[in-house]
């Protein structure tokens, strides 16, 4: 009962205050792939830690820095004995710096029958309310319900973007009926469930054994369906069958169709997504999966006008292995008489490590719900490579590059010329846990499209960022800071950009308390995206442009069950002052 009462307070009072600032984290200019479903999945993970005594290991791969060799050691520990706490696993073999990584994922006791999370934010700038959100998932044995409310301002109650779920789980049968993503392959139909990563690192796989239907209450995510989902495990064998019917608004533009977030309003770039129904079957084994896939989707009136057809029928193989030194994966789809193809490669030691990706999208090649493998791809007609090295010369030292290279062979929409780009980084990290020193770099070539008049031509555009990082800690108090820059140059009029940051960063825990501080100066004429500590389920970037300063502490505290959270911001710019102010509590009960 009283759990009830809690959380009909909790749905109250997110009415009554309006959610977090939830937008996306990617951006065109200096996203990181993938970052923002990883974010949500550490958080769910962090809530829901893996019980190693009683459950798969697989889920920890998600882990930044964890590699396969890691969580296959830790399953050999484990396997045919009970850990019961830290010291036991250091003492069989478990590294300290790993265990670190660990220590928030995972418990040594049996998982709980129930468990409660909730959390609730509320955003204010300038003293007026700009957004409420409040999330919430509650378990009671084989049953799970979950759901997301997001206000903005005075926006009214039945405008709110509300997903939810109902899953119950009664093996070898499971139900969901609400919003949910399918995940699958390497990103060519929907979000990918096996895929390279893009960032400071060199490459990494997010792949998890629970990887085709995912509950939906997350606005960070940029892709989903509302209905139902069915799903039958009998051994090595899974069988999958969701059905949608919901008018889903995507966006017809560059030859690819790109979902958006929205209720299906009528905005007049908007074309719906009508129904969908699709089957998926998956085979694991000890070291394997191989699966297949077949959907149908039927659009509106109105996108059919637009895009010349109403129906599309996509068909999907997907394969994936690891072993001991190799990971990989590939993905085949054929979808209006088009193909598209990716191909990943993760082979080597864990003290010498290599990537490879390759991909190849027919020009014109239709899609709605994908996640192109390549920062910069598009699935129109696209053919690249990837490849990147990670070396640890030492036990200090960790070296990271890539070079991705692609090229669009024929004509796309609206641009009636070859085009291509290649982008290369280089990361060099010394250090251990707090203590370290990064210098990262980013160098990118890629052709510009420009219409004039009636022909079209391609402008090589050059970009490159980078930065330097010191990261210590001194008397107990973490202390970061971090000189960057941008810039990019036009090589058909020479014209250049250019944006530089800094900022001093300092944290310290007390007892159940952490404070966290920055102060951050920016100067120059490229928007500067930087991520900052935030409240559980916030967005995390900040975007900086023009001249000025920003300033922030965050404040946690938390008790057995609870959690509370408060940041306040400050920032100067050219457009003048802005302040801000999020409150948040969260309840994990058990």
């Amino acid at each position: 009962m009283r759990q009830l009462i809690s959380l009909g307070l909790l749905l109250w009072v997110s009415i009554i205050w309006g959610v977090v600032d939830s937008e996306l984290l990617y951006n065109e200019q200096e996203a990181i792939s993938s970052q923002p479903e990883i974010e949500i999945a550490l958080i769910e993970l962090q809530e829901s830690p893996v019980a190693i005594n009683f459950e798969s290991l697989d889920r920890l791969l998600i882990i930044p820095g964890i590699e396969p060799e890691e969580i296959r050691k830790l399953h050999d520990i484990v396997k045919g004995r009970q850990i019961k706490n830290r010291n036991e696993l250091i003492k069989k073999g478990m590294p300290e710096d790993v265990m670190r990584l660990l220590d928030t994922y995972i418990t040594y006791s049996r998982p709980a029958d129930s468990r409660i999370n909730m959390a609730l934010v509320s955003a204010f700038n300038d003293t007026s309310f700009t957004r409420s959100s409040f999330r919430a998932k509650i378990q009671q044995g084989d049953v799970e319900l979950g759901i997301s409310l997001d206000r903005r301002g005075e926006e009214a109650v039945e405008d709110v973007f509300h997903p939810f779920y109902f899953k119950y789980d009664c093996y070898p049968w499971q139900f969901l009926v609400g919003q949910y993503s399918v995940r699958w392959g390497q990103g060519i139909l929907h979000a990918p469930a096996f895929r390279m990563g893009f960032g400071k690192t060199a490459g990494g796989f997010y792949s998890s054994s629970d990887n085709v239907i995912r509950p939906y209450t997350s606005s960070y995510e940029n892709t989903y369906f509302s209905g139902s989902a069915v799903q039958y495990k009998q051994g090595a064998f899974r069988g999958i069958i969701y059905f949608s019917e919901a008018k889903l608004a995507v966006n017809y533009a560059d030859s690819m169709l790109i979902s958006s977030i929205t209720d299906g309003s009528d905005e007049e770039e908007f074309y719906t997504l009508e129904t969908c129904l699709g089957g998926a079957l998956l085979r694991e084994g000890s070291n394997w999966k191989l699966g297949l896939l077949a959907e149908r989707l039927r659009y509106s009136e109105e996108f059919e006008k637009e895009a010349g057809w109403a129906e599309q029928d996509n068909f999907s193989s997907w394969i994936e292995y690891k072993g001991r030194n190799l990971l990989s994966g590939g993905e085949i789809v054929y979808s209006e008489e088009k193909w598209a193809g990716s191909l990943t490669l993760k082979y080597g030691s864990s003290n010498f490590r290599q990537y490879l990706l390759f991909r190849r999208y027919q020009a014109d090649f239709p899609d709605i719900h994908g996640n192109p493998a390549a920062r910069r791809s598009h699935f129109g007609g696209e053919e690249g490579i990837y490849y990147g090295i990670t070396l640890k010369p030492g036990s200090r030292w960790q070296i990271d590059m890539y070079a991705d290279l692609y090229y669009f062979p024929q004509e796309r929409y609206l641009i009636e010329l070859p085009s291509g780009g290649a982008e290369e980084m280089l990361n060099v990290k010394y250090g251990r846990g707090d203590n370290y020193l990064e210098i990262y770099g980013r160098y990118r070539k890629a052709d510009q499209h420009v219409a004039i008049d009636d022909s079209s031509m391609v402008i090589p555009v050059v970009n490159g960022s980078g930065q330097i990082t010191l990261n210590q800690e001194v008397e107990h108090i973490i202390l970061k800071s971090r000189m960057g820059f941008r810039w990019e140059e036009n090589t058909e009029t020479g014209k250049i950009k250019r944006g530089f940051v800094i900022y001093q960063q300092a944290g310290r825990k007390f007892g159940n308390s952490k404070i966290w501080l920055r102060l951050t100066a920016f100067r120059g004429e490229l928007p500067l995206y930087l991520y900052e500590n935030n409240l559980r389920y916030s967005n995390k970037q900040v975007c900086l442009t023009g001249d000025g300063y920003r300033a922030g502490i965050l404040l946690t505290k938390s008790w057995k069950f609870y959690k509370g959270e408060m940041k306040y911001y400050f920032e100067h710019n050219d457009e003048g002052d802005e302040q801000g102010l999020l409150m948040g509590i969260s309840v994990c009960k058990k």
